[in-house]
């Protein structure tokens, strides 16, 4: 059984826990983000977050409808960041941006997959076009992890928003190189 959906008060926003599901008040939800209306910025950590079910997805992009104050994403799953790929709806327009993401790398000689959590900006620059960029390989007690993706398709959404996302950085003073 999976761990029941809950937004976690933190300093700047929300610990995202548990699976957001069918089974999920909007109103509720909706009603502990207005909780922190005092914040110039919300965050949403995703760190603990499990998954959306498809119902879930419908439910996060509807509450985000309502969140009024400008919000960034930090800690996404790769599962998260594919959804950022192929659904609109998880960025309003110059109010939203991504501090963190994870990437998948992978270990040929123990056939192993990892994620890596990297920062936007200072890891991964805003960039117009992901076609030829490249990320070093990453060595882990010996093993060595290259990148296990395909970049120009992997990080469309930032290409997409490269320009906003870097506005957003500027205006609330987001520093690529903080943690997460």
């Amino acid at each position: 059984m999976s761990e029941p959906f809950k937004l976690e008060p933190i300093s700047t926003g929300f610990k995202v826990r548990g699976t957001l599901n069918e089974q999920v008040s909007l109103d509720e939800v909706a009603a502990v983000i207005a909780s922190k209306s005092d914040l110039k910025v919300i965050e949403f950590d995703f760190s603990h977050s499990k998954m959306l079910t498809s119902v879930g997805v419908m439910t996060w992009l509807k509450l985000l409808e309502k969140v009024s104050a400008p919000y960034y994403y930090s800690s996404a799953p790769i599962w998260l960041v594919s959804l950022f790929n192929s659904i609109p709806g998880f960025f309003k327009e110059n109010q939203s941006y991504i501090k963190s993401m994870e990437v998948p790398f992978f270990c040929s000689s123990e056939n192993q997959d990892r994620p890596v959590l990297l920062r936007i900006g200072s890891d991964i620059p805003l960039l117009n076009n992901y076609k030829n960029f490249e990320l070093p390989d990453i060595t882990d007690n010996g093993q060595v992890y290259t990148l296990d993706l395909i970049p120009e398709r992997y990080f469309a959404f930032l290409s997409q928003r490269h320009q906003e996302f870097l506005n957003f950085q500027t205006k609330f003073q987001i520093n690529p190189g903080d943690q997460k």
